[in-house]
């Protein structure tokens, strides 16, 4: 392709041809098929820059644009014998591989966000199991027994034993925040999540300071199962000034 033929279809595809050269133009497409594709291919390319220039984003179509554009600049690269070439189809070709950069680049870094943050990965590093101190004076009555080896045996990190202690002084004695909150981290590190969430539920309706912690741990148990997005949703509610919460928001925010 010389480039008398590119800026004649430069101009027929800008509107700025005679009637009389439109159709020796459109005359010649039915005989040349090389001039046919090449403006079948600067055709495209005008429509991807008209879309563009509209705000309109196709990253679907960004392989496909890809390939036009350098089978385009390919057939071009061929040495022309006139000094005098126009700059305008070189202008073109600059425009087109400078948005399919900006697009490139626009679409890592769209979705660099989710695809940095493994759920699982971030809440082993972020899981606290709250220690519980055991020390009980004087005489054990059978409360004290049953809280003694919850506790001894959760503090130990034999949580498959320690849950059920737990579970069964919890419905026998009444709530125990604290008892409570290691029985509800214990289900979500044991994959119990049902069994979690409602002791989570019953830390958050009662008076205990330790409800601060509820968010966190749900956040956690979320993580756990991978559903990052819900996690992110959910700590952007809440605003209670917890180190431990603040910590998470930003690591799911980077």
């Amino acid at each position: 392709m010389n480039e008398a033929d590119l800026q004649l279809i430069d101009r027929y595809l800008s509107g700025a041809l005679t009637p009389a050269e439109v159709q020796k133009v459109e005359s010649r497409l039915s005989e040349d098929l090389d001039f046919a594709r090449s403006l079948r291919q600067y055709q495209q390319q005008d429509n991807y820059l008209d879309y563009r220039a509209k705000g309109g984003v196709l990253p679907s179509d960004l392989d496909a644009v890809a390939a036009d554009f350098w089978q385009g600049a390919d057939a071009e690269s061929e040495p022309e014998a006139a000094p005098t070439a126009s700059i305008r189809p070189i202008r073109r070709y600059l425009s087109i591989a400078a948005a399919i950069s900006l697009l490139l680049f626009a679409g890592w870094w769209l979705s660099r966000g989710s695809a940095t943050v493994d759920g699982p990965s971030l809440y082993a590093d972020q899981m606290v199991l709250p220690r519980i101190d055991n020390s009980i004076r004087g005489e054990l009555d059978p409360a004290d027994s049953l809280y003694q080896a919850a506790v001894t045996a959760y503090n130990a990190g034999e949580l498959s034993t320690a849950r059920p202690l737990m579970d069964r002084y919890l419905e026998e004695y009444g709530l125990d925040s604290e008892l409570l909150l290691a029985y509800a981290a214990a289900s979500i590190e044991l994959g119990a999540y049902d069994e979690a969430e409602i002791a989570l539920r019953q830390l958050d309706a009662s008076t205990s300071l330790l409800r601060n912690e509820v968010p966190f741990y749900r956040a956690l148990m979320l993580l756990k199962q991978g559903e990052v997005a819900a996690a992110r949703e959910l700590l952007q509610t809440v605003t209670n000034g917890d180190q431990k919460l603040e910590d998470l928001k930003k690591l799911l925010a980077e």
